[in-house]
């Protein structure tokens, strides 16, 4: 009954919507560690001539080693007797709520790596000047204001919300630019992105994302963010686990592949999002010896571009 209810708070917060499922894709494990392949751009239509003209994908590959995970409650039998007003229960929903909120610190905690460790492929950072990922040309994903004019804001904690909207569509136009090596536009099909704040910009970008008109200090102008006109869609999150206060993370977000995986391995007998729940309450040993009731919560995961 206990491991039930585990069970159910934690189905429920697992789907939960939030900027998880938006910038990263699930991946299933049944090993220690998975492979994974990433193949560069296609080859674009040309003139037929004679003969067949084949192009074979760059492959390069990344391995994903999943890391053990725990968390473990103990509920004194004296607690449970004397609760009057449920707060077990509610106790019970804020542990299954852990597994989720993990995958927040898993992936904030790679994104901020990403801008300072070498874990790409071809020796720049995840965030970096000069990628050369597969064929492709050289690309700059870690972008200042010396590629947006529109990053140079007046104080980079906290731009206003005009900054800040012009900012995110400056940066927008940006992706535009990357092409492959057939210079061909890489996301010129995409329309939706999400953008990571830290939480000194949150009452910007309540403004940035939820007003039509906005004050500009001389008066006001359209949000070209949320008017009729706008050509994008686009989401935001406050992540408070962000340690900088200035750097914000654009995402493209309607694309099969997100920028990251989070994997899981299936654990036999685990629940929603391969978490093993185990309980040792009123009749088990453990309980007897302890006088508490026992709840354990396992996973087995990683993270990664």
């Amino acid at each position: 009954m206990i491991r039930g209810e585990v069970y159910k708070q934690l189905e429920i917060a697992v789907a939960q919507p939030g900027w998880i499922d938006r910038v990263s894709t699930p991946a299933g494990s049944t090993n220690d560690s998975e492979e994974y392949a990433n193949f560069d751009h296609p080859p674009i239509m040309k003139p037929r001539q004679s003969g067949n003209t084949i192009a074979r994908p760059t492959l390069e590959t990344f391995t994903l080693i999943n890391d053990e995970f725990e968390s473990g409650a103990g509920i004194p039998a004296r607690m449970l007797r004397r609760d009057k007003k449920n707060w077990y229960s509610r106790y019970i929903a804020d542990i299954a709520k852990r597994p989720a909120t993990h995958w927040r610190k898993l992936l904030t905690d790679l994104i901020e790596v990403g801008t300072t460790t070498t874990i790409s492929s071809d020796g720049d950072n995840f965030f970096g000047s000069a990628h050369y990922y597969c064929d492709q040309t050289s690309q700059i994903n870690d972008v200042a204001a010396a590629q947006v004019a529109d990053l140079n804001v007046t104080t980079a904690a906290s731009p206003t919300p005009v900054e800040l909207v012009d900012l995110i569509l400056g940066c927008i136009g940006y992706f535009f630019g990357y092409k492959d090596t057939e210079n061909e536009p890489i996301w010129e099909d995409n329309r939706q992105f999400h953008v990571m704040l830290p939480h000194g910009m949150a009452a910007s970008a309540a403004k940035a994302f939820g007003k039509e008109l906005l004050n500009n200090g001389t008066g006001t102008e359209e949000n070209a963010l949320v008017g009729n006109g706008t050509e994008y869609a686009v989401s935001y999150s406050i992540n408070r686990r962000l340690t900088s206060t200035t750097v914000i993370y654009l995402f493209v977000v309607d694309t099969a592949n997100k920028g990251m995986v989070r994997q899981s391995e299936e654990i036999p007998g685990s629940g929603p999002d391969n978490v093993l729940v185990e309980t040792f309450g009123p009749g088990s040993e453990y309980y007897r010896l302890n006088e508490e009731l026992l709840i354990k919560l396992n996973s087995s995961r990683a993270v990664g571009f």
